[in-house]
């Protein structure tokens, strides 16, 4: 009898063991989870506000070429104009002479 005991009770003391050690285990699963879980936010936080960042980039270039687009055109009308003016004096004299008054617009649009 006292043998069957201590086989109940060492069967006994192994489920208790067998359960701790579950339960450890199962609470480092769920803690490893948990950091996988933390881990993957973090990296698509980081992947999004990357992509964040290259948009507002991609955005900026393309207001800086809008912006380039819009002084060429300016660039191009001024000297339209010039060439109109040059065209102009060359018909009015037969040769070209810029007046003063002229060569300062030019010099403040160009």
């Amino acid at each position: 009898m006292a043998a069957k005991e201590r086989q109940e009770q060492e069967a006994g003391k192994e489920a208790r063991e067998l359960e701790r050690r579950k339960q450890r285990m199962s609470a480092q699963i769920d803690r490893s989870a948990e950091f996988l879980k933390r881990q993957r936010e973090l990296a698509l936080a980081k992947e999004n506000k990357e992509r964040e960042r290259l948009v507002a980039v991609e955005q900026n270039a393309d207001q800086h070429l809008l912006m380039q687009d819009e002084e060429d055109q300016e660039q191009r009308v001024i000297e339209m104009m010039y060439q109109e003016i040059q065209e102009k004096e060359m018909e009015d004299t037969g040769f070209l002479e810029i007046t003063p008054e002229q060569e300062e617009w030019l010099a403040a649009s160009l």
